[in-house]
């Protein structure tokens, strides 16, 4: 994500959705808000609910450290102020 890529074989998307393990679930939870969040961003309601239903499953959002999530956020945002400095 701080590279820029979210979409591609070498984005975050991919990234994340290779970041499985049945034997670790908060490694799942913590894909699934990544997940979640980057959709969010990009505008994909569908997959953004998709994986929000998927991180319910196994604890919702309490299940992951908030730490991730403002991590993941930030980038994001840092995302969107580049490309507000681009536009202009």
């Amino acid at each position: 994500m701080s590279r820029g890529l979210l979409q591609g074989p070498r984005g975050a998307i991919s990234h994340f959705e290779r970041s499985w393990d049945m034997d670790d679930q908060w490694l799942n939870a913590m894909s699934h808000a990544a997940l979640a969040l980057i959709h969010k961003h990009l505008g994909d309601e569908v997959a953004e609910k998709e994986h929000i239903q998927e991180l319910q499953a196994i604890g919702g959002w309490d299940a992951v450290d908030k730490n991730w999530i403002d991590t993941i956020e930030g980038e994001l945002n840092k995302l969107q102020a580049s490309r507000g400095m681009e536009e202009e």
